[in-house]
């Protein structure tokens, strides 16, 4: 591929634009859970994860990263 001048690199999604509105429903969902509403809890998670988003669950608290 160099001999040809293309520079493979492997591509990792970031959008700063939905950041703020994925911190949103990490924050809906922390609330879902704190009423014990898990089903919509997990529909949130579920979701997000088809639209490239992990979740994941800490005595720390909720994290997340595009996959």
């Amino acid at each position: 591929m160099k001999v040809l001048g293309f520079k493979l690199e492997i591509e990792t999604q970031t959008n700063s634009n939905a950041d703020p509105f994925i911190e949103l429903l990490i924050a809906l969902r922390t609330e879902l859970r704190t009423q014990k509403l898990f089903a919509l809890s997990d529909k949130i998670r579920n979701d997000l994860k088809a639209l490239g988003v992990i979740i994941e669950d800490s005595k720390d608290g909720t994290s997340w990263h595009w996959e």
